[in-house]
């Protein structure tokens, strides 16, 4: 009996780790998702990580010194006045910093102020890392650890221009504080670990060549980083464009619009902002298949994805949703907003005219249903059945035409119970 129960008890626990593993299974490939798609995040959550990651290793250094200041070892020679002035600039950093993310957490949502954001965040970098690097030391290992560890992190998810210019910014920065240290208003390594050489001991010619070497070395491994994630990023952007990207239209295909409306659909849950779907299906298109062929079925299907994009404004979604249905996501849209989007693409597709290889001229018309979310919803699956519901009485009632049906009908409902 003892052993039997000393059996359950083992199973138990196998099953409770083989369990608390998934979750951390799920844990980790969750963020090992988000940080694959961090070049892709918008500038305004750059900016925010930017910020939020400086504020955090400034405020550890802090700590780090205020325990070396407490606990005073042997070969610490750092002065009341030192840790003073030390305080003072990872007191204005911290203040700079929060204020950075303060304004990407608060606009980040906004399309508006993402570029300054991103702008600001960099700047408030150049600031910070310029002051700390002075106040432990413009030729010390660890300041240059720090300075490569930055630029290094940069590169990974911004662009090279960026970098590039973030780095000579903080250079230039850096050597002027050198060569004009009684022009800065604290002193230079105000944090010491051990006695050396002040700057003030330094001819001009010994912090030239040290600059230089400094330049050549970090440059150089600058250069290196960004050469190996060029050649990263390009086989990203390839594999993407096979994953997400519909070979034919060149919009987005099944897989990757479902993914985006759905993050669409929950953040337009999360923030109030109203949100629309439409399905566009093209008429009798089988027979435009049966008569001319597929080829020909494929440059109609071409043509009509490039109109659909050119009336597509610059946040919504269009993507293939199979054969010859597309699906348009309308973020901060009404359904009437979409339904004028919509009217104006019908309009264009049907002045749109082909010629077939054996001379005759082909025309086509489309048929949309739109749905706007509401309050009801549980997941944005249902947003797209009402737009198919749309779609279903548009060719019901002639096709070539627009319609979006509110989802008080009693009709819909009905239908949809059925889905």
């Amino acid at each position: 009996m003892a052993s039997l129960i000393n059996r359950f008890t083992l199973l138990r626990l196998i099953i409770t780790m083989r369990d608390r593993m998934e979750k951390v299974s799920q844990f980790v490939s969750y963020y090992q998702r988000m940080l694959g798609d961090i070049y892709y995040w918008k500038p305004a959550e750059k900016a925010l990580l930017i910020s939020s990651t400086s504020l955090l290793i400034n405020f550890i250094i802090e700590c780090i010194v205020i325990s070396l200041y407490l606990f005073k070892p042997a070969s610490l020679t750092m002065s009341d006045l030192n840790l003073f002035w030390a305080m003072r600039i990872f007191a204005f950093n911290l203040c700079l910093l929060s204020l950075s993310c303060t304004l990407a957490y608060i606009f980040r949502r906004n399309e508006a102020p993402q570029f300054l954001l991103l702008v600001f965040s960099l700047m408030c970098l150049v600031v910070t890392m310029s002051f700390l690097t002075a106040s432990v030391g413009f030729f010390d290992a660890v300041t240059w650890q720090l300075f490569f560890l930055f630029n290094a992190t940069l590169i990974v998810f911004l662009d090279r221009r960026w970098v590039m210019t973030t780095f000579v910014c903080l250079l230039l920065f850096m050597i002027w504080m050198t060569f004009n240290a009684n022009e800065v208003p604290f002193p230079i390594r105000a944090i010491r670990l051990a006695p050396q050489m002040s700057l003030s001991d330094v001819d001009d010619h010994t912090l030239i060549f040290e600059w230089l070497l400094l330049l050549v070395i970090g440059g150089s491994g600058i250069v290196m980083i960004d050469f190996f994630m060029s050649a990263w990023r390009n086989r990203d952007a390839d594999l993407r464009s096979k994953s997400y990207i519909d070979e034919l239209t060149q919009l987005l295909n099944r897989r990757a619009l479902l993914e985006r409306l759905e993050e669409e659909y929950r953040r337009a849950v999360r923030v109030g902002y109203p949100i629309s779907v439409a399905m566009i299906d093209l008429d009798f298109f089988k027979k435009v298949n049966d008569n001319y062929g597929h080829p020909f079925g494929d440059l109609v299907l071409k043509a009509v994805a490039k109109e659909i994009a050119s009336v597509g404004r610059k946040n919504d979604l269009m993507g293939r949703y199979g054969g010859e249905e597309f699906i348009v996501v309308f973020p901060e849209c009404t359904a009437k907003v979409a339904v004028t989007i919509l009217e104006k693409l019908r309009e264009r597709v049907e002045a749109l005219t082909l010629t077939a290889e054996n001379g005759d001229e082909v025309s086509v018309t489309i048929s949309a249903g739109i749905a706007q979310q509401e309050s009801n919803d549980e997941e944005y699956l249902q947003l797209i059945a009402r737009a198919d519901f749309a779609l279903y009485r548009a060719k019901e009632f002639g096709r070539n035409q627009v319609l979006s049906i509110e989802v008080e009908d009693n009709e819909q409902l009905a239908f949809l119970s059925n889905i």
